[in-house]
């Protein structure tokens, strides 16, 4: 082998890798943490989770202290991106309802969505920076007016109308559509 170079490339192709820093690793960080986590010998995201999907609401509330204690690492990663962190959560979620399938057999498939609660000390609204959008902080103040939300979309699938090629768009939050003008 005179010479030779040898070169490795890992393209995260394992679904059962748990490479820390990757979506997958913070996964089955989650995951542990609906698991193990207890208080007072109570396993109480199990048993939120079990509660959750008996009366077929697809919400599991999270506590952002609880994170703390259980795994700063997946605290820190969360409070930094909170949007990428909040979708590979709800996958997590997915997946232990998924992997126990016999125990919850009318959850299959179902999106879910982890509601985070956190009791942090507030920022007044004159205090908030540029530097904390896409950020997770807290803001204290009484709801006095309220709207019906809508919905955007997140992935859109357009079509040519000469040749009837079909072409999916991902949208990031707050992104407006770009439509292209031809195939």
């Amino acid at each position: 082998m005179n010479g030779a170079r040898h070169y490795f490339s890992d393209q995260n192709l394992n679904p059962n890798s748990q490479i820390e820093g990757t979506n997958t690793h913070y996964e089955h960080l989650f995951k542990t943490f609906v698991q193990n986590y207890t208080r007072e010998n109570t396993r109480i995201y199990q048993k939120r989770l079990e509660m959750q999907v008996r009366n077929r609401r697809h919400v599991l509330p999270v506590e952002m202290r609880d994170l703390r204690g259980f795994e700063e690492q997946l605290y820190d990663r969360l409070a930094v991106a909170p949007l990428d962190m909040l979708t590979v959560m709800e996958g997590a979620v997915k997946s232990y309802l998924r992997e126990r399938s016999e125990e919850f057999p009318s959850s299959k498939g179902e999106d879910w969505q982890v509601a985070i609660r956190s009791d942090d000390h507030p920022v007044r609204i004159r205090d908030l920076k540029s530097t904390m959008i896409s950020k997770i902080f807290v803001v204290a103040g009484i709801i006095i007016s309220t709207t019906k939300p809508f919905i955007k979309a997140s992935r859109l699938k357009v079509q040519c109308r000469s040749c009837s090629n079909v072409k999916f768009i991902e949208l990031q939050p707050g992104q407006w559509p770009y439509v292209p003008t031809f195939c």
